[in-house]
């Protein structure tokens, strides 16, 4: 009798626990209702993937076909809305912004470049910059976003840097990520986004994102944060053994950061070998965490709303979606 009571509190104090988490598990149906529907035709000769489509922060979609050098750009209904080549060679590492006159930026992050592009392809200018991944242009700066580091870096390093869209250096501040590396394996991933007077950074070793207060000095605020169920991170890395590999699949990366509703943050989190997909949404230090369906790619956030891109198997078009939460 006296064990039989034992186990049942023990059983009572694993609940207690599993309510005091505030981790809710969500059917991705249960949350979401699709709320627009665009398929974009893709150009045989066309070399695209997943890797090559960016939603931009005008919620346009930018492709880019490293085979032709050429950068395509449509709205979320599939209206093309420019075309272009450039004469820069496109690279696997390229990453694409837009500022609020359309001109499209481009940034060759292994060379430290930042090209500025016109709507029609003419190139504008070309400057360099420091060490940067990801960028984000508002209506007067570029915040340029460091996510790569190699092992032995200091942990003094700053993390933003941000620009005039002329290219003239303005300011530079930013946390370093707890272990950007796992032994000599270095995470690349993340993303930065502005909301309003809030910049949010994601790097792929952490599992939550930073936000800044750029109105209040660039200021960090502190949040109360819970790390999601699923969260895995690989704790060593000594090479692509089977065992270092199987532990490295398994590991979990934090993709994309974001403000939804003014009041929600969105996060975007993947298997590194891309079997699992979720999003969470984190309000009043509580997390839903939803699992995504494996056909939809999520791109970001579109006007309050979720977009998604689901890739034909025989890359001849794109399937755009855009989700809003049920009310």
């Amino acid at each position: 009798m006296k064990s039989f009571i034992i186990h049942i509190i023990i059983i009572f104090l694993f609940l207690l626990n599993s309510c005091d988490s505030k981790i809710y598990r969500n059917e991705f149906n249960d949350i979401f209702k699709l709320a627009n529907k665009a398929v974009i035709k893709i150009d045989s000769s066309s070399k695209i993937s997943l890797l090559t489509i960016r939603l931009l922060s005008d919620y346009s979609i930018l492709i880019f076909d490293k085979n032709r050098n050429m950068i395509q750009r449509y709205n979320l209904k599939g209206k093309e809305l420019s075309k272009f080549t450039i004469k820069t060679n496109i690279r696997f590492d390229s990453e694409f912004s837009i500022d609020r006159f359309g001109n499209i930026y481009h940034l060759l992050s292994s060379y430290n470049i930042l090209e500025k592009y016109d709507n029609s392809g003419k190139r504008l200018k070309t400057f360099r910059v420091v060490d940067g991944q990801s960028f984000y242009i508002s209506n007067s700066k570029i915040y340029l976003y460091k996510r790569f580091y190699s092992p032995n870096e200091s942990s003094i390093k700053k993390t933003i840097f941000e620009y005039s869209l002329e290219g003239d250096s303005l300011d530079s501040y930013g946390i370093f990520p707890k272990q950007p590396c796992i032994d000599n394996l270095p995470f690349s991933s993340g993303s930065i986004n502005l909301k309003d007077s809030l910049l949010i950074t994601a790097h792929g070793s952490d599992f939550f994102c930073n936000i800044y207060n750029i109105s209040n000095n660039n200021n960090l605020i502190k949040l109360n944060i819970s790390q999601p169920s699923f969260y895995y991170k690989l704790k060593e890395f000594k090479g692509l053994t089977p065992a270092y590999r199987k532990e490295w699949y398994k590991t979990t990366e934090l993709l994309y950061a974001n403000i939804l509703f003014d009041k929600s943050i969105i996060l975007y989190y993947k298997q590194v070998d891309g079997s699992k997909k979720w999003l969470v949404i984190h309000t009043n230090n509580k997390n839903k965490e939803i699992l995504i369906p494996n056909e939809l790619n999520f791109l970001g956030c579109s006007n309050q709303k979720l977009c998604f891109v689901k890739l034909s198997d025989t890359k001849a078009q794109l399937e755009i979606t855009e989700y809003k939460v049920k009310k």
